[in-house]
């Protein structure tokens, strides 16, 4: 729903001529922050429009972050700032928050039309564009727009890997190497970036014979793994149930001095849980806390029903409360689980706590409450 705004009839004048077109760092912030608590959607885009004569105002990039119904006309009103769009930022900028208001089209025509607004063109608008279609799942676009790329542009780098990209989304991973391969044609060297994306898509899919080609192909071109490419192989062995492997790999981080993170630990969780040795499990997750890192909502996701099984419901409610307080909120059902635990355990008073926290974070009555 839309954000609540009070009073802003008397921030905002109804004249443009009235509107100061530079306010003070604390007049601007006041302003943005009673716009966004105004409830009348009319008064909203009137006030949000009036508001875009301020050059200031429209650099506030995060202002344009809303998914409410009248994010088109808004956007669409800042293409008559035509001074701001002497610079390709700009409407790099407009592309890409067409994206995050998932309009694929709107960031297609704003594109498209990039020169008619007297905005310069490059690679790097498409390059914008390319992100959209893939962020916003629209991968068959991403290899139209290739095919359809303007004589004036030519790829890069960037847009090879966004290439890679859509393709290992789509599944087809074939056609991602080969995408690897075109790029080198082309005269441009993959990337720890290309290479990651591959990892990942490979021994996501349970190929690791053609992911350890992947590595030792990035090795050949002196290319070193990091943190996220052990992350990936390590994914990969877990998946195929080999936790020693995982662990030997986990090993070799630390030896090359790579920084473990908060997915190689969770990692390690799932595949200790996944082989019922509970006690292990816990150890990495103390292990995450004291190597700097953030327990995530993966980690809560995979630990707490395992706990659960176990019968250590304490733990289970511990882990709980932690999350809740790092606002990494667990899926409903497996908080639900240590509700009914508790209860079938006569820890009543512990279970009623646990749905009232709960209900102060926002889960529901009908998904979190008293069996």
């Amino acid at each position: 729903m839309f954000p609540r705004l009070r009073r802003l009839s008397r921030l905002f004048s109804t004249s443009t001529a009235t509107l100061n077109p530079n306010p003070k760092p604390e007049t601007l912030s006041t302003s943005i922050n009673n716009l966004f608590n105004e409830r009348n959607l009319e008064r909203f885009v009137s006030s949000f429009k009036l508001s875009s004569n301020s050059y200031r105002f429209r650099c506030r990039h995060r202002i344009f972050d809303t998914r409410h119904s009248s994010v088109k006309e808004i956007l669409d009103f800042q293409k008559q700032f035509t001074d701001d769009f002497k610079r390709e930022g700009s409407g790099i900028r407009l592309i890409s928050l067409y994206g995050k208001a998932r309009m694929v089209d709107e960031a297609q025509r704003t594109f498209d039309e990039l020169e008619d607004l007297g905005c310069p063109r490059s690679v790097k608008s498409f390059n914008a564009l390319l992100t959209v279609f893939v962020e916003c799942g629209e991968f068959d676009r991403v290899l139209k727009a290739v095919e359809e790329l303007p004589e004036s542009l030519s790829l890069n780098g960037i847009s090879y890997n966004i290439l890679i990209k859509a393709n290992c989304a789509k599944g087809e991973l074939d056609a991602a190497v080969e995408v690897l391969d075109v790029m080198e044609q082309n005269g441009f060297s993959p990337c720890l970036v290309s290479y990651n994306t591959l990892l990942n898509a490979f021994y996501g899919n349970s190929r690791f014979s053609d992911a350890e080609k992947i590595w030792d192909r990035m090795v050949k071109e002196k290319i070193e793994p990091d943190t996220k490419s052990f992350n990936a192989k390590m994914l990969g062995l877990v998946s195929e149930g080999k936790t020693a492997d995982a662990i030997k790999l986990a090993d070799e981080l630390k030896r090359l001095k790579l920084k473990p993170n908060t997915f190689t630990f969770n990692t390690l969780i799932k595949a200790f849980c996944k082989d019922g040795n509970l006690e292990e499990a816990k150890k990495i997750y103390v292990n995450l806390t004291k190597n700097d890192c953030a327990p995530s909502r993966g980690t809560f996701d995979v630990l707490i029903p395992s706990l659960c099984k176990t019968g250590e419901l304490d733990t289970a409610l511990k882990l709980c409360n932690e999350n809740m307080s790092r606002r990494r909120l667990v899926d409903a059902p497996i908080l639900q689980e240590v509700i009914n635990g508790l209860v079938k355990g006569s820890s009543m008073e512990k279970a009623k706590k646990l749905v009232d926290l709960a209900r102060q974070n926002g889960y529901s009555k009908k998904n979190v409450r008293m069996p």
